[in-house]
């Protein structure tokens, strides 16, 4: 199986922008996501992968997996304007992609404690993911 067997003309599209579905014993940690917040990011992904890695967590089937990959790839060309890169763009997802990976290794999304306010109004901070990175929790 080459790479391209997975690229496609909008780009690379993987489950969670980390993982090929027929190859999850590859990652890519950072490379096929674009966010606003790359360092977060490339963090939350680190994290994530040395998690299912350590055994910590598992991964979806490969038939779950896919089927995300092919919800998203639609959702994506469904308004995105056509581009190489396509498949890598989050962006302004950002904070909705962070909480996906986040409830995925079962933390709380919500990282304002309990000001609901705050979660509501005020941006994330890198200090809201305290915490997180080589927790292993």
């Amino acid at each position: 199986m080459t790479a391209r067997t997975f690229l496609q003309e909008d780009g690379l599209y993987l489950y969670r922008h980390i993982f090929p579905a027929a190859v999850p014993q590859l990652a890519f940690c950072g490379s096929e996501v674009a966010t606003i917040s790359n360092l977060a990011t490339h963090a939350l992904h680190a994290e994530f992968i040395a998690r299912v890695a350590a055994g910590k967590m598992a991964l979806p089937t490969e038939k779950t997996m896919r089927a995300e990959i092919e919800q998203t790839k639609a959702w994506k060309r469904s308004w995105m304007p056509t581009t190489s890169c396509r498949s890598s763009l989050v962006l302004l997802h950002q904070v909705h992609y962070h909480d996906q990976l986040l409830e995925d290794m079962g933390l709380p999304a919500a990282r304002k404690g309990a000001n609901v306010l705050a979660e509501w109004f005020m941006p994330y901070q890198p200090r809201d993911y305290d915490g997180i990175i080589g927790s292993q929790s």
